[in-house]
């Protein structure tokens, strides 16, 4: 069976191979294309619109009907335009080879055609092959309509539709003999005509499947086009994407969801002296060096290649508001951390015996889930002590969330902290908000300036802690949450409790383990710890090097008294780097106030004794304040060392 293109173009018709019916159809279409070229006849009820246009434009290009030759690639043209064209063959061989024995047992020639109509490729039918050859249709030749007529190829270049050509219907007498059904193939981003597949059959063996065959194979390019333009654009994505980290001065480690290692840069295995294949496929934390980095939220610091200290900071890549992935950046860091091997985080700074004794309460404390109130002056470090009790505790995994209940508007404070459902209030996020509670789930919560917090949410946050619970303002649902709640103040909440501004319930649920963080007045001997600490720290932000303290300028700042605690003694070494004009801090570079205070001291001569100051200090930190290893290191007696102490204010 046969199926032939109807005279009727509403109709589909089907011929048996030598019948009456199909010698008559192609005896009329003959009819039909001798009275065109006689211009005697224009069929246009007869002819499908595209075949009549067609022969249209092949009379206005004058091509003769008899003995059409086509334009015919040399062997080195030829060659150039294949390799042009070489993304849609490598496309069409594996397409290809998959129907090649359908192909074959039906007699039919697939043949591949740039977008210009020249032919690049055949395949299948070789009886067909040679006989285009003898025709001069074959691989090399221009099947464009301008030069070969009304063809397949020459029709879908000009439409971008899939069409066939059947018998008679082609404008040369050469091609009478075939049927031929050609699918333009496009680029799958730009849409363009990138080639044309034709498929090319005697009148005898034409088939009804050609057409979807021929669509099917065409899409099954374009789209293998496209699967291996992905793939060359993702490895050079990746190429072009690690040439630019390589160059970058920081370390970049690129992780996904999951925490497995995808990339790192030469500066990154540098740092970490390892070779990029151990890395690959491998947990951030399967490296040994990087195994106690639990909380990626805080950085970690190590020692790297050579002993350099390197500092590790975490960054997530975030996609639709969802974390993809993350980054981890290193540089190096020339402070003095921690031994990265330990499993402990970073101390507080201090060594005096009532500092001392706070953090060993601290560390006992983190052990247990109970509720810690800390209570000390504004800047005595509060929350550096929370963060330390939630470091060293079970929860370290978890999140550690602050909230200061005094730098928050009263009417506000209460949906910063206990969140809200959708239209609870005018103004309201829709979607809601969620509480710090479900925030900090399985973590820490800070509540800085407790005694700050408005009556209202004191009720509120007293029925959290009761009923491990929250409800979001405006909601009815009841959420469980596993919180261990610090709270932190500047006051007495035991006289605000008595003067009525705190609730005593409240209290007495926050008040079970207790610290009191002594000022820094205090503590006096950490003063110089905590002054190098600074310099060291904020010589690097700053940009400009200071190597320490001449021994008169520390004697000033152990006189004053420092009602603003560490954050004001942090600020105060800020200003003396700031003015310093060498690379020891003077006494003139500090402020005045604080340098009146120590000219003003009793013992203030001595103070001012600074090599031997300078001297004992070092001893005394080196020593952890034993006096007898002290006397032994000074080469001085142990009366020497206590005299020392008590004129240097050291307890």
């Amino acid at each position: 069976m046969a199926t032939l293109i109807p005279l009727d173009p509403s109709r589909t018709t089907q011929y048996t191979s030598g019948s009456p019916e199909l010698t008559e159809h192609m005896s009329k279409m003959k009819g039909l294309w001798e009275a065109f070229i006689k211009r005697q006849l224009f069929p246009r009820k007869e002819l499908r619109p595209a075949i009549l246009n067609s022969w249209q434009r092949c009379l206005n290009y004058e091509i003769s009907p008899d003995g059409t030759s086509p334009p015919f690639l040399n062997p080195q043209e030829l060659k150039d335009r294949i390799k042009m064209n070489q993304e849609c063959i490598d496309a069409l061989e594996p397409v290809v080879s998959s129907v090649d024995d359908l192909i074959e047992c039906s007699n039919h020639l697939v043949a591949l055609v740039d977008p210009e109509g020249f032919v690049l490729r055949t395949y299948g039918n070789q009886q067909i092959q040679d006989m285009l050859s003898r025709l001069n249709f074959g691989v090399g030749a221009n099947w464009n309509e301008r030069f070969a007529g009304t063809t397949a190829v020459g029709i879908a270049l000009k439409t971008r539709q899939p069409t066939h050509v059947f018998h008679a219907e082609h404008y040369c007498q050469k091609l009478h003999q075939f049927s031929c059904t050609a699918v333009p193939i496009f680029d799958p981003l730009a849409k363009d005509i990138i080639g044309v597949l034709n498929f090319v059959a005697y009148i005898q063996d034409h088939q009804p499947h050609s057409m979807g065959m021929a669509m099917q194979m065409a899409k099954c390019i374009e789209l293998e086009i496209y699967r291996s333009r992905k793939e060359r654009d993702e490895l050079f994505r990746e190429y072009s994407t690690q040439l630019m980290l390589d160059q970058m001065d920081r370390g970049i480690i690129v992780l996904d969801d999951q925490r497995y290692i995808r990339r790192a840069n030469l500066k990154a295995l540098d740092f970490l002296g390892v070779d990029g294949k151990e890395l690959l496929h491998k947990k951030l934390n399967d490296l040994r060096i990087l195994s106690n980095w639990k909380s990626l939220e805080r950085p970690f610091f190590i020692s790297g290649k050579k002993g350099t200290g390197v500092r590790l900071a975490h960054q997530p890549i975030v996609h639709q508001r969802r974390a993809i992935g993350s980054l981890i950046l290193l540089e190096k860091d020339n402070q003095k951390r921690f031994d990265a091997d330990e499993n402990d985080p970073p101390r507080p700074l201090g060594q005096s015996r009532a500092f001392r004794q706070v953090l060993e309460y601290a560390e006992n404390a983190a052990h247990f889930n109970s509720n810690v109130l800390i209570l000390g002056e504004t800047g005595s470090g509060k929350e550096v002590l929370a963060r330390y009790i939630h470091q060293k505790s079970r929860r370290k995994e978890n999140p550690f969330l602050a909230i200061n209940c005094g730098c928050i508007p009263k009417d506000l404070l209460g949906s910063e902290l206990f969140g809200y459902e959708d239209g609870a209030f005018t103004g309201a996020r829709k979607k809601g908000k969620p509480s710090k509670f479900e925030l900090a789930d399985g973590g820490t919560l800070l509540l800085d300036e407790v005694s700050e917090m408005p009556h209202e949410s004191q009720v509120y946050l007293l029925r959290v802690i009761e009923e491990r619970a929250v409800t979001r303002l405006g909601g009815c649902k009841s959420i469980n949450v596993d919180v261990r709640i610090i709270a932190a103040a500047n006051k007495n909440l035991q006289e605000e409790v008595e003067a009525g501004r705190f609730r005593a319930d409240l209290f007495f649920r926050l008040n079970v383990l207790r610290i009191h963080l002594p000022p820094l007045k205090e503590r006096k001997e950490d003063i110089p710890l905590l002054s190098r600490h600074f310099i060291e720290i904020l010589s690097e932000s700053l940009e400009k090097r200071v190597e320490g303290f001449s021994g008169e300028s520390m004697s000033a700042l152990i006189a004053y008294d420092w009602p603003g605690n560490i954050r004001e003694l942090r600020n105060t070494v800020e200003q003396a780097i700031v003015m310093c004009q060498g690379d020891i801090i003077q006494v003139g570079d500090l402020p005045e106030h604080i340098v009146r205070v120590s000219r003003d001291a009793p013992n203030s001569r001595n103070l001012k004794d600074g090599a031997r100051y300078e001297q004992f200090i070092d001893a005394y930190h080196q020593c952890q304040g034993n006096i007898t290893q002290i006397a032994r290191l000074l080469n001085v007696s142990r009366p020497t060392v206590n005299a020392w102490r008590k004129k240097y204010g050291i307890a």
